[in-house]
């Protein structure tokens, strides 16, 4: 479950909201959210994950990875608030603990929460701001524990630039991540061969998450049961793009 905040798409008026001011790439500007605002998309959080169990959903996942709306509030190169929802690792997380705790206590499905391990796009080097951006997950991640949330998925920010390292993107971080928490990791990006599976296993990492792979071959399991090593994707993240120009998903569909 997500919101795009400053990412989403502007169709005639509609206000576009994020944590801070935030300017967009078509020059309209994002508006700061009020308290109130706040308190509404919580709401909006919760209402979606009653609907998602009415419609038989196993559980659910808070996306707060990839730069749409709870990660602008997490990231401190988007969030410049001075409230409660700004400054602090626990302030900028506070939103996202607050929809996690709601979801637990008033739906009781399962919640699992996507973030981001990087701060710095397309950097998965653990230095500098990433570094002081670690110690900030860690906290992050305790406190998701504590609000209800079962696994947290690791993601990244810049992927699309990473596609030429030959490991899983973002697995230093979450060797580091996995020495401070208690809580099962899931470990997703540059993951398409039984290599990187394997490398993700030896670093005691609880799951392997996978999604560009199985676009290009949905099967990919059981092939790799079967003796393949290497998913056919090539990590060209066209599938981003070719459904709204060619009304296909992957350079090898037809």
């Amino acid at each position: 479950m997500a919101h795009g905040g400053a990412k989403s798409k502007i169709e005639s008026e509609n206000t576009i909201y994020s944590p801070s001011v935030i300017s967009l790439n078509d020059h309209h500007v994002a508006k700061e959210m009020t308290l109130s605002d706040i308190e509404s998309i919580i709401s909006d959080f919760v209402l979606a994950a009653k609907r998602a169990k009415a419609a038989g959903a196993d559980g659910v996942q808070i996306h707060g990875a990839h730069g749409y709306l709870l990660s602008q509030f997490i990231s401190p190169l988007t969030n410049r608030r001075t409230d409660v929802y700004g400054g602090s690792a626990s302030n900028r997380f506070r939103i996202v603990k607050n929809i996690i705790e709601r979801i637990s206590d008033e739906v009781g499905i399962p919640v699992i929460l996507k973030i981001n391990s990087n701060l710095i796009r397309g950097n998965h080097f653990i230095e500098n701001e990433n570094l002081t951006y670690l110690r900030d997950l860690t906290t992050m991640i305790e406190e998701a524990k504590q609000a209800g949330c079962l696994a947290v998925e690791l993601s990244g920010t810049g992927f699309q630039q990473l596609t030429q390292i030959t490991h899983p993107y973002f697995i230093q971080q979450a060797v580091e991540i996995k020495k401070e928490v208690d809580i099962p990791l899931i470990l997703v990006g540059g993951i398409r061969n039984a290599k990187h599976i394997q490398q993700v296993m030896d670093a005691n990492i609880d799951f392997v998450s996978m999604s560009r792979p199985f676009i290009c071959e949905p099967d990919i399991l059981t092939k790799f049961k079967s003796g393949q090593f290497k998913a056919r994707c090539i990590l060209c993240n066209q599938c981003f793009v070719l459904p709204t120009t060619v009304g296909r998903r992957c350079v090898f569909h037809k």
